[in-house]
């Protein structure tokens, strides 16, 4: 949980710019379900408009969260956060590969 406040919210984070592999997929399911889980008045998933748009697509992770009432949040980078974040994501998919 990248955010708690008991009786207040719950906020999950995930930081990814751009397509989504199956495991990060997996990922924001697991977020949302931990979210569904936690009885707080708001609930909040911060997501890349990237991974927003791609939940939109995915009607059964998107109506989980909102039966869940799961706000889904569009984080905005500066520049530079964004820069910084797409050449982690390099740097971790040449790792994989190795």
């Amino acid at each position: 949980m990248d955010g708690y406040e008991k009786d207040q919210y719950a906020i999950e984070i995930y930081a990814h710019i751009g397509s989504l592999k199956a495991g990060q997929r997996k990922k924001i399911a697991t977020d949302i379900l931990k979210l569904s889980l936690i009885d707080v008045p708001n609930k909040i998933l911060i997501v890349h408009s990237d991974v927003k748009n791609w939940l939109d697509k995915n009607s059964s992770i998107a109506s989980a969260a909102k039966k869940h009432n799961i706000k889904i949040e569009i984080a905005i980078y500066s520049k530079t956060m964004e820069t910084n974040i797409r050449r982690t994501q390099k740097k971790q998919d040449r790792s994989a590969v190795l």
